[in-house]
């Protein structure tokens, strides 16, 4: 932007990017002063660390640049330089700012706080309690957390609830059977479960009549943007559209796998992660597969 060049030329793509990577970012000497040439040095470095590490640092420099200050870095010899100083400053941070305007306005979504860890427990209802191996799933707004617990050992007593971290208490969920396995649409408005560990269903989480996907005893699922669930049924990935119909094995179980549990989808949905009990130690773990091929043989640890 200050100069109308390239900083690094070349031939082809391949030998400029062999540029980037070998040679040092070139001085421009006399063309800029000395304040605005360390500027763009330090923003060419080859080691990420030695860059600027935020807007807001870069944009105190050509702020800094702008003013009187930057002008103590200049020979008196060098007066030409130093009467085209504020205004070449001035234009680099009216282009910079330009830059993060667009940016802003092109990208709302990925401006977000800092993580913050939030710690707290989740009890079980009056008279219930939890099953190690059904695990909670928390909404994709981070919001809200799905969960069943039932009376004693007998599955056909689980309930479904809802609870909001800003809430004090979890909503039940109306549903006439046993609930397990709960998980969520990506837009958080409704959780597939098991219901009495012979069908898949699912139910709107604001109210209303579950709906059967299959008759299968699913354990575990997930649901991507497109419609598509991924579920266990028994020990076997398989999947399904969201509107229901006859689940389709994702592939044969890998040599001495003898299940495959908890699917979930990667933030693309085109990609997912589960856990794979095998018979060999070394071989047992959490795996990643696409959707598009789903077979066992093509997974990666």
């Amino acid at each position: 932007m200050l100069t109308g060049k390239r900083a690094f030329e070349g031939a082809s793509a391949a030998s400029v990017i062999a540029a980037i990577i070998e040679r040092p970012a070139p001085s421009l000497g006399a063309a800029l002063p000395p304040a605005l040439e360390h500027v763009l040095q330090r923003s060419l470095a080859k080691d990420p660390d030695d860059r600027w590490q935020t807007a807001r640092d870069l944009r105190a420099e050509l702020q800094w640049a702008a003013n009187a200050g930057a002008t103590a870095l200049i020979p008196v010899a060098k007066r030409g330089n130093r009467e085209r100083l504020p205004w070449l400053a001035a234009a680099a941070f009216s282009a910079l700012s330009l830059a993060l305007l667009v940016f802003i306005v092109a990208h709302p979504h990925e401006q977000s706080p800092g993580a913050t860890a939030i710690r707290f427990e989740i009890p079980a209802p009056d008279q219930l309690n939890f099953r190690w191996f059904d695990l909670p799933a928390v909404s994709p707004d981070g919001e809200r957390i799905a969960f069943t617990a039932n009376a004693g050992t007998d599955p056909t007593t689980s309930k479904l609830f809802v609870r909001s971290l800003n809430a004090s208490a979890a909503t039940p969920i109306s549903i006439r059977r046993g609930a397990l396995f709960p998980f969520w649409s990506p837009d958080g408005r409704q959780i597939a479960f098991n219901a009495d560990r012979k069908e898949l269903q699912k139910v709107d989480v604001s109210g209303g009549s579950p709906i059967t996907l299959c008759r299968c005893p699913s354990s575990g699922g997930t649901w991507n943007r497109d419609g598509v669930l991924v579920v266990s049924i028994g020990g076997r990935l398989h999947r399904l559209p969201a509107a229901g119909g006859e689940p389709k094995p994702l592939g044969l179980l890998a040599k001495g796998e003898t299940a495959q549990m908890w699917p979930q989808f990667l933030p693309d949905g085109k990609r997912y992660l589960y856990l794979s009990l095998s018979s060999q130690p070394d071989l047992q773990g959490i795996y990643v597969a696409p959707l598009a091929r789903g077979r066992a043989a093509g997974l990666s640890r």
